[in-house]
């Protein structure tokens, strides 16, 4: 029970669902500046649901620098909807061409 007071408290599984999201790219600075970008959108539609750009331990895997986005969603709220917003919001980052190298993955409720 203290557990589950605790993961209410703090937004995460079961109450919430947690979508993380990598940013990738190449080069350190253009990933910078990507990360930055991508943050101002995403708090423009999400709010304070978003936390990040972070750096992970393992900063750069197979010569890709990483920063990565913790999206935390209410369980109440509509998945579609929220699909649609985050196609919305990956749409509106990438019409700037400077970010056309720029790789976004996103895993819902990552392990």
């Amino acid at each position: 029970k203290y557990e589950l007071a605790e993961r209410l408290k703090f937004s995460f599984t079961p109450f919430f669902k947690i979508i993380q999201i990598e940013i990738r790219c190449k080069n350190e600075l253009l990933l910078n500046r990507a990360s930055e970008a991508f943050s101002v959108h995403l708090r423009h539609v999400f709010g304070n649901r978003v936390q990040g750009p972070i750096q992970p331990d393992v900063a750069r895997i197979n010569l890709y620098y990483i920063n990565c986005f913790m999206l935390k969603i209410e369980k109440e709220a509509s998945l579609n909807q929220t699909k649609k917003m985050l196609q919305q919001v990956f749409e509106l980052f990438y019409e700037a061409v400077e970010f056309a190298s720029v790789k976004i993955v996103a895993d819902v409720d990552p392990v």
